[in-house]
Order: C-alpha cells, then structure tokens, then sequence
C-alpha cells in the first residue's frame, strides 16, 4: 500500500512497529537513527516516516526539520512515535511539521489508525495542491479567507463583550480520586530581590518539573509558596500506580533538593481555570477540594515535626507496605527507600493492562511479548557496561528505553526499576556508582522473573 520509513534507535520498537505495518500491506524501511533516517529518506522518498524523538545523532525534532527543508522531502508526512508525553514536546514536534504525534507504548490499532490518517491526509493535500494551480479555485479561497476574517472578528468582539463570563463547564476540571505530591517549594529560600534568589527559583522549579514529568504525572501546579504535582491514571484513578509513582517522584525530589519538604495525599481534587479573554487562553489555574486543604495542613504540621518527606493515612491506605505505619489522622513521615518496599508488592506482569493494549489477539500479543523478551538481554548488557564505565549520559538514556519497551508489555517491576535508574542517572554529574549497580541488578532479576512467566498465546502466566 505504501512504503513508511520507521526511524528509531531502539531496535525493540523498530520490529515492533515492523510487525504490525507489513501484514496491513506496507513496505517498511528501518533506520537506527535520525542521520541515517535521513539519509535513507533522500534516496528512498517513502510515503511517510514514523520516527522516535529521542535518538543520538538527530532527533525526532530535528529530523523533521531537516526533512522540512529539504525540496524532495518537505511534503512528506512525519508521525512522531515518543514516551514523551508532556504537553510541552507534543507542542514542539507539532510546530516542527510533524503531522501527528503518538505516545510509547501504543497499540497496534492505534499505530495503523495513525498512519492511515497520516496517509490519508497526504493524498488530500495532493488534490489540493493540484487544484491550487487553477485560478478560480485560488479565488475562491481567497473569498473564504476573507469570511473566515469576518467571523473572527466578530467572535472577538463577543469575547470581549463577554470575557469572566464562561460558564463552569468549559473552564472547571475535576479528579475525584488522585494521588497529589505536595512540595513546600520556597522553604528556606531568601526573598527574590536578586538575580541570584530568582536563579535559584527557576532551579527547583525546574527540578520538580522534571521530576514529576518522569513519573507520568496529569497536572503541575505552582500556586503561592508551594507546588501540587496530580497523578490520575485514566484507567484507576487515584489507584496504586498512580501512588507507587508519586512515591518514587517524592523520592527523587527527595535526593535532588533534599532541603524541600515533600508530603504525599490522595483524594478530591478541583481545578478552576480563569480566563483572560484578551489573550485567547487560559492564563491561571486554582487548585481546591478536600484533599488539597487537607494536604497544605499536613505539610504544616510535618514541618513543625522536621520531617522532610511524609504522607497522609489516605495515601498510606493505598500501599499495603505503608498501611501499618497509620496510628491517627497525622501525617506519617516516610524514610527513603519506602518506595523499594512498595515495588516488591508490584505484580511481574499484568495480564489484565496487557490485554487492554493488545485485545484478544493471541498471535499479535505473542510477537509483542517475544520482541521484548529477545531485546531486552542485549540492552540489560548495553546497560550493566555503561554503568561499570559510569557513563551517566548512557545510563540514563538505555534506562528510558528499557522503561518504555517494559511498559509496551506491561513488565510492572522492569518498569519500575528501570524509572528509578533512570531519575538517578539522568543529568547526575556524581551519580553514586554503587546505587547504580544495585538498580541495574535488580533491574536484571526483575526481567528474569518476567521472562520465567509463559507468552500469551503458550499459556497462562
């Protein structure tokens, strides 16, 4: 049907995607990174190209950029396939050119629903492109043009007649079970009279932005003297994922500002948006509900106590390794490593999140499965060699990898450990080498246990 270019540095994710294109009829080219993705595009001039963001050489970003202004290639349609999540970098590939934006790990439904529309829209600018080349059809865009400028303004004009007037269902968001993160972000930080108090702001907001942004987190955001990170998983809400990852965001914080007291909660919470019509867009947000006035109490009352990092009963309900430190309705404070204990209560492998990404399909679930099982050994040695060389940069960047092939298949404590290799490697300039070491063999033990349990379509796990 068409000939599609999958560029991407994880050779997991390269047959993968393989194996769900070239049965739906597609020729597929494969590329291992965005100069050679390039390269093959030039000389091949595919119908479109699926490529990840991060990738050594070019990235995803970058790669589309090239192809934008390169004269053969510039009407080829790019789908960026990424674990970047984050509102921030759909937006950037996006203005970049790509033509869709699609988050690791995916279905094999979702993927060939993606490239059927990229496909689709590609064959529509053609005709467009054909018919521009006549003059009535140049004017009468040029007659819509001047419509559509008519209805815009006369809309601003409403909008301005009417701004502070939405009504509360356009601008209100609601989560009635969540997992928050609360960070007492200017404790013990001078006023921001100078240059150098407003440098040091920017840092750990920077920090707490990278940090919940690892671990999956919904919303961030800064209001007063403090930070609310929401974790709201969309198939459990406010369940023990959304908790286990909040724990380990905590706990990362923890280590990267250790001067920042943190307090984990879950409940009720409410997000109301105020417009400012004259800018078109939401400009302020104001977090409520139960439990974030519970949490801001708490988080008071664990500073008077000196307690750095700590959580409410509600939180410590979620968590059968913390339920037993409940003794009232005080925040209890958590030492590190309470993330660890949790994660051994993680299952291997979740049948139940497997078959909802996969469906019933015996034979489709097995290649998924056994692409991981084969490539996941060559990345844990990949992986044990860059830490033995403490090349930080390296580790965290196969980590990630490992971290999103683990969650195409649902290997729950792979994941895990993986994240937290990850967020104590990444941009670590004195990374502690035998913490490392200790990640990457339980990383390895964890794969084994997943690796012990049968592929779908030979049995039962």
């Amino acid at each position: 049907m068409a000939t599609i270019l999958v560029v991407d540095d994880d050779a997991a994710q390269r047959e993968f995607m393989q194996a769900v294109l070239r049965p739906a009829g597609h020729v597929v080219l494969l590329a291992a990174d965005g100069e050679a993705g390039l390269e093959l595009a030039v000389s091949s001039e595919p119908d479109l190209v699926c490529a990840d963001v991060v990738m050594p050489r070019l990235n995803g970003f970058q790669l589309v950029a090239a192809m934008q202004s390169h004269p053969d290639l510039a009407g080829t349609p790019v789908l960026l396939v990424s674990s970047l999540a984050e509102r921030m970098q759909i937006r950037t590939g996006m203005s970049a050119g790509a033509d869709d934006y699609l988050i690791k790990p995916c279905r094999p439904d979702d993927l060939l629903q993606a490239v059927g529309t990229a496909l689709r829209k590609t064959g529509v600018r053609e005709r467009r492109a054909r018919s521009l080349a006549e003059g009535q059809v140049q004017e009468a865009l040029d007659a819509q043009r001047d419509k559509l400028a008519n209805i815009y303004e006369a809309r601003l004009h409403q909008e301005l007649d009417s701004r502070w007037e939405r009504s509360a269902a356009e601008t209100d968001e609601a989560y009635p079970r969540c997992v928050l993160l609360l960070a007492q972000l200017y404790h013990r930080l001078p006023a921001m009279a100078l240059p150098a108090e407003r440098k040091a702001l920017r840092s750990r907001c920077q920090r707490v932005r990278d940090a919940v942004l690892l671990f999956d987190a919904q919303r961030l955001l800064f209001q007063g003297e403090w930070v609310m990170a929401v974790f709201a998983d969309a198939q459990d809400p406010g369940g023990r994922g959304d908790a286990s990852r909040a724990l380990r965001a905590a706990e990362a914080l923890s280590s990267a500002l250790p001067d920042v007291p943190l307090l984990l909660d879950a409940g009720e919470v409410h997000l109301l948006r105020l417009a400012d019509s004259l800018q078109g867009e939401f400009r302020l947000e104001i977090a409520g509900g139960p439990a974030v006035a519970h949490a801001v109490e708490a988080l008071a009352e664990a500073l008077r106590e000196g307690w750095p990092l700590s959580c409410t009963p509600a939180f410590a309900r979620l968590e059968p390794a913390l339920a037993a430190a409940i003794a009232g309705a005080g925040p209890i404070p958590l030492a590190r490593g309470a993330a660890d204990e949790v994660e051994q209560t993680l299952p291997v492998f979740d049948r139940e999140d497997f078959e909802r990404r996969y469906g019933s399909s015996r034979s489709m679930q097995g290649v998924v499965w056994r692409v991981f099982a084969s490539h996941a050994p060559n990345l844990l040695e990949q992986l044990a060699q860059a830490v033995a060389a403490g090349a930080t940069g390296e580790v965290a960047r196969l980590a990630h990898s490992l971290k999103a092939n683990a969650g195409m298949v649902s290997a729950a404590r792979v994941r895990a450990h993986a994240q937290a290799l990850e967020a104590a490697a990444d941009g670590a300039q004195e990374a502690d080498p035998a913490a490392l070491q200790r990640l990457c063999g339980a990383i390895r033990r964890s794969f084994l246990e997943f690796s012990a349990v049968p592929a779908p379509d030979e049995g039962t796990a």
